[in-house]
């Protein structure tokens, strides 16, 4: 594992925690902040240059915002997601320093999840809750409503890749399970490009990230409320085969729950195992973030929401009892500098991996909502659209670390993932998906 600088994202004046949601390529991040008063939460950008966080207007012409949350942020520093209102539904928008806050779409329900670098916006749209589907919007504004699986009646779309594959899940029967699903825009057939990731298990799973090879990784799940386990999915060369395989990405402790909630163009993925926190996969290797705080900062890093292709990884964590956002930057340790951080750098242990710098000035820690996270990376408008997260976390002890033993899940239905379990496919490419707790 590469060696980190941990900065602490800040907190603005009258707010209390802090959840980073997105990175862009030049390490600009987007998430959502709650604030003191107990008010619904509201969205910020927290530029790279700046380094500070600037809150993101309501919209003025919209009355009773009931809380606005920041999911994407593309390489321009353009910032997506949604709100909710009083005049009913959720509308996504699209935010900039300089153009603003506006509308994406025009239905009665919509929500952005994610923008690439081509500014194509990933997310959902509906007339109401009822029968919606994942869609993606172009830069130009146009609208593509991405459809859903067969025998299902709605989709969310949760991420998108440079090159416009899109990641989420989907019902298999109305108002039914849910399956993850990848979209390949280069499929002539609209109507197969959306590829069902579980099809015939009764198991249900969210995709949360996809990247330009079309590696998609999320969580499986026995039914809602269920353990979740991490999985990544490949697409295979050399015909109509369908293959799970369980093992080769990492181990994680025997029991343990897991998401993965993120993959950069490298391969590298990030999430979250309970207990432990925040974990990294990088070349097969899970590492647990908290493991690597070799010294008692008073952090604990709960779950890594999203990672760059500069191995830059951003989430959430939890510090004198406030959630706080914080930004993990691989390389060489930049030196303590009161014009950027206020603050003196805290070097860890000798051979200490994580190195944290503290915010600037600011108004201090006050009673915060606990050490946990909330729910996933923000508990989305859409039908099934928020994602499971971690319980409150805590580091764990370094025989944890030791005790890497194998973990099964089931799938297909009744039984562990293994080698062999290869079903045909008639269509789409052969592909492998991978149980991360294994």
């Amino acid at each position: 594992m590469p060696a980190y600088t941990l900065l602490d994202l800040g907190m603005p004046q009258g707010f209390n925690g802090s959840f980073a949601s997105a990175i862009n390529s030049r390490g600009d991040v987007a998430g959502f902040l709650y604030p003191s008063s107990g008010t619904p939460p509201r969205a910020f950008f927290w530029s790279h240059t700046t380094r500070k966080i600037d809150v993101i207007p309501a919209p003025a012409d919209v009355t009773g915002i009931n809380g606005m949350q920041a999911t994407g942020v593309d390489d321009a520093g353009r910032v997506v997601g949604w709100f909710d209102s009083a005049e009913g539904g959720s509308r996504a928008f699209a935010w900039s320093s300089g153009a603003g806050l506006s509308l994406l779409g025009s239905k009665v329900t919509e929500a952005a999840y994610a923008v690439n670098s081509a500014g194509q916006v990933a997310g959902w749209t509906g007339a109401g809750f009822a029968g919606g589907q994942a869609a993606i919007w172009d830069s130009a504004g146009g609208e593509q409503d991405l459809g859903v699986l067969p025998g299902g009646d709605w989709s969310v779309a949760q991420a998108i890749s440079r090159n416009g594959y899109v990641a989420g899940w989907a019902s298999v029967s109305p108002r039914g399970p849910r399956h993850p699903f990848v979209w390949d825009p280069a499929v002539p057939n609209a109507s197969d490009r959306m590829q069902d990731l579980m099809e015939g298990s009764t198991d249900e799973g969210r995709a949360t990230g996809v990247n330009a090879s079309q590696w998609v990784v999320g969580l499986t799940f026995a039914s809602a409320g269920a353990p979740t386990t991490a999985f990544l999915w490949k697409p295979l060369s050399g015909g109509p085969v369908w293959q799970a395989v369980s093992g080769g990405f990492g181990s994680l402790t025997t029991g343990q729950q897991s998401a993965a909630l993120g993959i950069n163009n490298g391969g590298a993925i990030v999430g979250w195992a309970w207990p432990g926190g925040a974990v990294v996969w990088i070349n097969g290797v899970v590492t647990y973030l908290n493991g690597a705080l070799t010294a008692d900062y008073g952090w604990v890093l709960n779950q890594a929401s999203a990672v760059n292709d500069n191995g830059q990884i951003v989430g959430v964590g939890s510090v004198k009892g406030q959630m706080r956002a914080y930004l993990l930057d691989p390389g060489v340790v930049r030196p303590p500098t009161r014009t950027h951080y206020g603050g003196r750098v805290i070097r860890g242990q000798a051979g200490g991996p994580i190195i944290v710098i503290p915010p600037g000035p600011g108004p201090g820690p006050g009673p915060g909502p606990g050490p946990g996270p909330p729910p996933g990376p923000g508990p989305g408008p859409g039908p099934g659209a928020g994602l499971p997260g971690p319980p409150p976390g805590r580091r764990p002890p370094p025989d944890d670390q030791l005790a890497l033993a194998a973990a099964r899940t089931t799938y297909p239905a009744g039984r562990s993932a293994r080698p062999d379990d290869v079903r045909r496919r008639a269509d789409g490419p052969a592909a492998r998906l991978y149980d991360l707790s294994s």
